[in-house]
């Protein structure tokens, strides 16, 4: 069962994106979510984690990454 939550975590990460639904974010990170991104730099929280990648990938005209998932 853990190997399928992990699954499913990916692949919300990668939907999130290419859909760019970055509400689903919130089903990826917990609330205290701590990350280094290359173009965001440290963030901490859900919501100014989300905003940086929302604001990334914006920009990006096409994203190639793609997925499959079992949502609950």
């Amino acid at each position: 069962m853990d190997y399928f939550a992990i699954q499913n975590t990916i692949s919300r990460y990668c939907i999130a994106l290419d859909t760019k639904d970055f509400d689903l974010l919130r089903h990826v990170f917990t609330s205290d979510v701590d990350t280094i991104y290359p173009f965001g730099g440290h963030r901490k929280g859900l919501q100014p984690v989300a905003d940086a990648i929302k604001k990334r990938y914006c920009l990006v005209r096409q994203q190639s990454i793609s997925s499959v998932s079992e949502l609950d």
